[in-house]
């Protein structure tokens, strides 16, 4: 349907036409398959390849589709009935939601079905209406979250035919499918919806008219032959518009490869047109094509370096200002994030929270730093397996030489031998710390002060090394390091020669690192500190271990020089103070009265089952106690509040043994949890609703601890044999825990591996879903156990129970892997299609069918 047309004029023929409004062709054949450099032509038919790519090529049409693998079941063709084909795979657009059978797609264009204009077509006069950005109306059967008009959910109790919502891809408003609640679409422009300030307008994203001349001079003629190619784009923000808009970088190679799924989500999020996947383009074409938009932003979606990478290719461009930077963190050890208080690691918190803090962040400056390498010719001792120079000539985070660099440099020799192995960031990070507990123990690098001499600011500190005799010498810039860590600590007021960290102040800290000191950093305690210098020179006489932010090699003998280069603008969330308010000092806030709130605990099947409606998890929840707090506490001080309170009258172990997370109710279309990693970043108000909510959660880590618990694990085992269910009642009834486990392996593993069905279902029954995820010793759930013995009908089991079917086991191999590997192709696409529902699950309430 055109969007300036009235809802009251929508023919029953219009239902599933989706706003183009100017006359233009859709176009679905716009997915490419391969890494293609930009303004590189590559046509694909979208049925036979599907990925989430944008065309900024002069082959892209307005209104075209963003297709990706979508899953079988759950969602309804866009086609109308009466021409849908009904059977085959489905493709799914990441920008608009709709879904249309591959077999199907050759109708879309017949019936006008278009996505959401991302940009517009160049030319020599363009009307007022061009630089408006008109709503995108799609068509629901089945919605989740409540009405912008009366405020009332959508209660998808009908046909699947029948249509319950129809919404706006922009804003994401959506209204009841009658005339009273759709009045307002007679309304067409759209406003962007509340993160409006982030989004590119697509008014701004001018596609170049193709110029065709019969007259070709030897100028032009060289230049095209040597490269250099007419670009088909261009951004050419309004004047006038004052919003600070967002580049998104994912590289989905980072860490736990979650960039793929985060990549679409911001292509529904924002202007597909915004959003770059980092693994099929470099920065640079990105940064040049948005470099004359004012108050630009950045979201680095990936590492420590994957920032770094964004901030070497804004010193070639030359920006000025450049843009500040915000982290999205993905990698291993996200220091860089930490310190701007982004966290440590990104779960599934959602991501419309992450773009609300973007807009109330803060801007602040980070020091950079040459390193500038020569040879120590000084030095005889060669390596053949050693470089010349470093993997990076500049630092952003820090730089050192000894233990921990050989620990990276085993950790990026092995992945790069075994990349499948390295795909989870719980696997890296056992890593690290196995083969760091092995280099300290065995002392490497016991005699690398003997190879080093450093001068800082002109002052000779060979000495103090030789005294101290660290294991690692570490040049620190930030005040977080190794995942987390503070290796400087907090000075006390004796040591008058030392400062607190700034990562602003134009100074470098230098610490050594012991065998000990290693150790202690990781509960709290520092290195021992050497200097804070504007200037240092590190001369080596062996071949050692270096990394820049953990960027590893080793070097041969040679002269690094550390001197500043430049500051680099990030951006920094603003941090609640653990007793209320603000740490931004610049912003004072008046007193707030203490509130008395009810604290809510429910059990986890509660919470499961009723996860989209607060109102039933409140009825089914049992009011603990109630606590007066301020509204701007932070939830890891309500934690201690709330475990005080347990511990005090004796009943932590009835909660779960203490382990639980809070609910976030915050939201109109789901209730999400909120990992305890990240309390410290939201306050009470922000999921205060009607009271605070926890879920208890068993962690399923209830190892065997006494004689008595073996012999009653050994007896559970011995009845998994049997597939005698009345003897595992028993048990049960006794108040044994079904979710013991013994060198990794649980009583659920044990039924998996003999095949007793019966046993599977009853103790599924009984448990948590993270129980049901527990791990044996070589990472594998009891998915993994059931495919390995052939046992389909188990399997499908565990997938409806629950199990998380997208984990690897040590070897990087999901359970759909293994049953490729075995050669059930059947089991393996049942495995590969659960996986691609999880993935793409329902966003914000409105990933859902048309």
């Amino acid at each position: 349907m055109a969007s300036s047309e009235s809802f009251d004029d929508f023919s029953t023929d219009a239902l599933f036409l989706c706003g183009g409004g100017d006359g233009t062709d859709g176009n679905h054949k716009n997915a490419k398959s391969d890494s293609v450099p930009p303004g590189k032509s590559q046509s694909l038919d979208p049925k036979s390849s599907n990925v989430c790519s944008v065309d900024w090529t002069e082959n892209a049409k307005l209104g075209e589709h963003i297709w990706m693998d979508g899953d079988s079941s759950g969602y309804s063709c866009c086609i109308p009935d009466n021409e849908c084909l009904k059977s085959g795979h489905k493709l799914k657009c990441t920008a608009c939601k709709i879904v249309v059978h591959k077999k199907c797609m050759d109708s879309l264009e017949r019936v006008n079905i278009r996505c959401k204009l991302t940009f517009r077509e160049g030319s020599k006069r363009s009307s007022n209406e061009e630089f408006q950005t008109n709503h995108h109306w799609v068509y629901q059967r089945k919605f989740h979250g409540k009405c912008s008009h009366c405020g009332k959910s959508f209660h998808n109790i009908r046909s699947v035919k029948d249509i319950v919502a129809v919404s706006c891809s922009w804003c994401k408003c959506a209204y009841h499918f009658n005339h009273i609640c759709a009045a307002s679409l007679k309304e067409n422009v759209c406003t962007l919806g509340k993160n409006g300030n982030l989004i590119v307008p697509p008014a701004w994203i001018v596609k170049l008219p193709i110029k065709v001349s019969y007259f070709i001079d030897e100028k032009r003629q060289s230049r095209r032959k040597s490269g250099r190619e007419k670009k088909s784009f261009a951004v050419r923000p309004i004047v006038g518009d004052n919003r600070t808009p967002l580049l998104v970088f994912i590289n989905p190679k980072s860490g736990g490869k979650q960039g793929s799924k985060i990549l679409r989500k911001f292509q529904w999020l924002l202007n597909p047109r915004q959003v770059f996947d980092l693994s099929e383009c470099d920065p640079k074409f990105a940064l040049q094509l948005y470099r004359r938009v004012p108050n630009l932003k950045i979201l680095a979606c990936g590492g420590d370096g994957t920032v770094g990478w964004i901030l070497s290719v804004l010193d070639t461009l030359n920006f000025s200002p450049p843009p500040p930077i915000s982290v999205l963190p993905l990698g291993t050890g996200n220091d860089l994030s930490r310190v701007l208080n982004w966290g440590g690691g990104y779960t599934d918190e959602p991501l419309e929270r992450i773009l609300n803090h973007l807009q109330e962040a803060k801007v602040v400056q980070l020091d950079r730093w040459n390193l500038d390498v020569i040879p120590n010719e000084s030095a005889v001792e060669k390596d053949a397996n050693s470089v010349g120079n470093l993997p990076l000539n500049v630092m952003n985070n820090y730089f050192s030489v000894g233990a921990d660099a050989e620990v990276t440099l085993e950790f990026h020799e092995s992945r790069e031998a075994n990349p499948d192995r390295f795909t989870n960031r719980l696997y890296s990070l056992y890593f690290y710390g196995k083969r760091g507990g092995r280099t300290v123990i065995q002392r490497r690098s016991k005699d690398l002060y003997r190879h080093v001499q450093l001068e800082c600011d002109g002052v000779d500190l060979s000495g103090k090394i030789a005294e101290l005799k660290p294991q690692c010498i570490l040049f620190l810039n930030i005040s977080s390091y190794g995942g987390g860590t503070s290796p400087w600590g907090i000075p006390l007021k004796e040591y008058e020669e030392f400062r607190g960290q700034r990562c602003d102040d134009g100074y470098v800290e230098v610490i050594g690192l012991t065998s000990t000191s290693l150790a202690t950093t990781r509960v709290g305690g520092h290195g021992l500190r050497i200097s804070q210098c504007q200037r240092a020179i590190l001369r080596t006489y062996k071949a050692l271990p270096f990394q820049v932010d953990g960027e590893p090699c080793r070097l041969l003998p040679s002269k690094i020089t550390v001197t500043i280069r430049n500051q680099a603008n990030m951006i920094q969330k603003i941090k609640k103070n653990s007793r209320g308010g603000s740490s931004n000092v610049e912003s004072p806030l008046s007193p707030v009265a203490p509130i008395n709130v009810k604290i809510y605990v429910t059990e986890f099947e509660n919470y499961r089952k009723n996860l989209h409606d607060i109102k039933m998890i409140a009825k089914v929840s049992k009011v603990e106690t109630s606590l007066t707090v301020k509204s701007q506490v932070d939830l890891k001080y309500l934690r201690l509040l709330i475990d005080e309170f347990l511990e005090k009258e004796n009943r932590k172990n009835e909660v779960a043994g203490g382990n639980w997370c809070f609910l976030d109710a915050s939201y109109s279309d789901r209730v999400y949890r909120i990992d305890p990693a990240q309390e410290e970043l939201y306050d009470v108000a922000d999921i205060l609703e009607d009271g605070i909510f926890i879920v208890r959660i068993n962690d399923g880590n209830d190892k065997i601890k006494s004689s008595e618990d073996l012999i009653t694990y050994q007896e559970m085992i011995e009845a998994c044999i049997e597939g005698n269910l009345d003897k595992m009642k028993g048990f049960q009834e006794s108040g044994c825990n079904l979710s013991m486990t013994n060198n990794g392996l649980s009583i659920l593993h044990h039924a998996v591996m003999n095949k007793k069905r019966n046993i599977v279902e009853y103790i599924i029954s009984k448990m948590s879903e993270a129980a049901l995820n527990e791990v044996d010793n070589s990472g594998q759930t009891a998915l993994h156990k059931a495919v390995e013995s052939s046992e389909p009908s188990i399997c499908t089991t565990l997938v409806h129970a629950g199990v998380d079917i997208a984990r690897k086991d040590y070897n990087g191999n999901t359970a759909a892997m293994i049953a490729k590997q075995m050669g059930d192709e059947k089991l393996a696409n049942y495995l590969k299609e659960n996986e691609k529902k999880v993935e793409d699950g329902p966003l914000l309430g409105q990933e859902t069918s048309v």
